[in-house]
């Protein structure tokens, strides 16, 4: 069923849309007119400014003049709003044009146009006038012009949108002011009337309504049904008020039992299970009320032994009967001492508080501290002798004291004579290193001169006999491994005077930006020819254009070098693998040199970077481990100088990789 309020707005809907029929009736045609008034008024400019220059036009037409029909045009095309004009002969063919955002068309249409007078058309955005050129009574050619509508256009629209938005702007205002006036002084009330009713029924409030014109028919049914409905509610609201009266003293009565039941158990459980004795007497002393505890303070098998007696004639220890007069005279008393029981077979230390609860009753707490009070002077005993400990300790931490005082000192006198004993010992090295290095550089150059000059002038007369070849192939050995060992003597000499560098602080850092990639492959071109003659394949995996750090090349160089020295040391056969590249995501570049030798034991993991640590070949094991044991150390010491990391990974049998890390900033 439709409502009383749907029905009206579909009749205020109507007569709307009824209205807004009649102004579009009246609104459009007068905007018709003026677009047209406007559209005639622009044509007759236009005829106006082709009027003025058609004589000009005829005889330059006539004359093919271009250059001065192109001015001419151009002139016209200055004029305020005018997109185009072009110039076409007498069968509509284009001649010439000036443009400023519409260019012509290259034909004009079949020539349908009077030759007397111009013809407007419109175009988009635009408005096309075409008037004859004549001279002398007739035509010689045809004046296209294209003239700018976009602000007229604009105008109508602006009076479409004025005109939409005054007309939806009424038409609203009228629909929500009939639309507000009928629901307040029609819909509303009734609504409201409706909404009291049902409280009436339910009961649920006071049934009254209210209407601010009472003049008219829905304010009488207002008033008749408040009268009603105020007699209706009264009796509901009296009988309301009386059940919830009734509803609120049982539910007090029921909440004060449940609290004194509660009140009273909680009561109970805490005097029976209470650490402490609890009693309650009367003002005579007698006793109405014990808990176990106190039965067993005052020497009794069990409480209905002391239930009953009285607290000033039957209990024998006067400190007690004095605080229980002292507390029905004066409220309260307090009481500590000794006590024996009535059959004097037990002697407890008590504390007594009475405190009166009312008028009749008086309640009393006896604490049993005997063994707090034996504690305490067993405490006391503890202190005594903890004082004597204490001062014996002291003098033992007095004596220890100047004990550690005097190792203290000799320690460090033994500190000063061993940096004193390493001082020298760095000296030492140094010197010793310094004056091997000159004989050792003389008898490997000897050597080597020795050997070249052998081959070159002693060798080639000997060739015919087999006995001079054979000690010439002595000789030549000999010689060999006296280059080779002096080599080995000079890289030990190196390794000993860096390590003292280091220790002394006189090491040289030449830093420089250093591309790590060139210091890679000149290790490898230096070291190549170590591979040659040997069962070991060299194999490389180096990343082009790595980015450069900042660091020595030489010591770089030589942390290589140590490395795939190492490696080759220890790899009878197999391969040495150097691999180099940048880590973009550690920000470091990361050097492995990884050999398929005899791995290294978990044992000499760490300490395989120790300095003059020495690790044996695992096929001779009674083979002597041949290097200073420097190497390793001096390259860690490098690559850490550079806040880098240098480690190895190893598996005994399947060979070991060395790894270093060096960030690039």
């Amino acid at each position: 069923m439709t409502s009383l309020s749907s029905k009206i707005q579909n009749t205020l809907l109507a007569t709307m849309l009824a209205i807004t029929a009649i102004f579009l009736a009246i609104g459009i045609p007068i905007q018709v007119t003026m677009t047209q008034n406007s559209t005639d008024l622009i044509c007759f400019s236009l005829d106006a400014i082709a009027r003025r220059d058609n004589d000009n036009l005829a005889n330059e037409l006539f004359e093919n003049r271009n250059a001065a029909i192109t001015l001419r045009l151009n002139e016209i095309l200055h004029t305020h709003k005018v997109l185009g004009v072009a110039l076409y002969d007498e069968q509509g063919h284009l001649l010439e044009f000036a443009i400023d955002g519409l260019t012509p068309p290259a034909r004009l249409a079949e020539p349908k146009y009077p030759h007397d007078r111009h013809y407007c058309q419109t175009a988009e955005n635009g408005l096309i006038f075409v008037k004859p050129i004549r001279a002398m009574g007739s035509s010689l050619g045809w004046l296209w012009i294209a003239y700018d509508m976009s602000a007229i256009n604009r105008q109508i629209a602006i009076y479409y949108l004025f005109f939409g938005g005054l007309l939806s702007l009424s038409i609203g205002c009228m629909f929500v002011l009939v639309r507000w006036r009928t629901r307040k002084f029609i819909i509303a009330p009734l609504q409201e009337l409706v909404s009291v009713m049902e409280d009436t029924r339910a009961g649920a409030s006071l049934p009254h309504a209210t209407l601010t014109n009472p003049a008219d028919e829905v304010a009488r049914l207002y008033k008749t049904f408040n009268d009603m409905s105020q007699r209706l509610y009264a009796s509901y609201t009296e009988l309301n008020h009386k059940n919830a009266q009734l509803q609120t003293v049982l539910e007090e009565k029921e909440r004060k039992a449940l609290e004194l039941e509660e009140s009273e158990a909680r009561f109970r459980t805490i005097v029976s299970q209470a650490p402490v004795g609890i009693l309650l007497f009367d003002n005579e002393g007698t006793i109405v009320e014990i808990n176990e505890h106190f039965a067993d303070i005052m020497g009794a098998p069990g409480m209905e032994h002391i239930l009953g007696i009285n607290m000033i004639r039957d209990v024998q220890d006067k400190g007690v009967v004095e605080c229980v007069r002292e507390a029905i005279e004066t409220g309260s008393a307090f009481y500590e001492n000794y006590y024996t029981s009535i059959s004097g077979r037990k002697t407890v230390y008590v504390r007594v508080n009475l405190l009166r609860i009312n008028k009749d009753l008086l309640c009393g707490v006896f604490e049993d501290l005997t063994k707090q009070r034996e504690m305490l002077k067993a405490l006391t005993e503890s202190e005594k002798s903890l004082a004597s400990l204490n001062k014996s300790l002291e003098d033992t931490v007095q004596e220890r004291t100047k004990e550690l005082t005097r190792q203290t000192n000799d320690l460090k006198k033994a500190n000063i004579r061993l940096k004193e004993l390493d001082t020298l010992k760095t000296s030492f090295l140094s010197s010793v290193s310094h004056e091997l290095r000159t004989p050792l550089t003389s008898i490997l150059g000897f050597a080597k001169i020795t050997l070249k000059q052998f081959k070159r002038h002693i060798h080639p007369f000997i060739v015919d006999s087999t006995s001079a070849m054979t000690k010439a192939e002595a000789i030549e050995s000999n010689l060999t491994i006296i280059g080779r060992e002096g080599e080995r003597l000079s890289r030990l000499v190196n390794d000993v005077l860096d390590m003292a560098r280091i220790e002394s602080g006189r090491m040289p850092w030449n830093d420089a930006l250093t591309s790590p990639t060139q210091v890679v492959e000149n290790v490898i071109s230096a070291a190549s020819g170590d591979f040659q003659n040997s069962k070991i394949s060299l194999k490389t995996d180096i990343q082009p254009a790595m980015p450069d750090i900042v660091i020595d090349p030489d010591k770089l160089f030589q942390v290589i070098r140590n490395l795939l020295h190492n490696a080759m040391k220890f790899t009878e056969e197999g391969s040495v693998t150097v691999t180099a590249r940048n880590l973009v995501e550690e920000d470091v570049i990361e050097i492995r040199v990884q050999d398929t030798g005899a791995g290294i034991a978990p044992a000499d993991i760490d300490s395989i970077f120790d300095k003059f640590h020495q690790i044996a070949n695992t096929s001779d094991e009674l083979a002597k481990p041949k290097g200073s044991g420097l190497g390793l150390s001096i390259s860690r010491q490098i690559v850490e100088h550079y806040r880098g990391t240098i480690w190895v990974e190893s598996t005994p049998g399947q060979g070991a990789t060395f790894i270093v890390h060096l960030p690039v900033r």
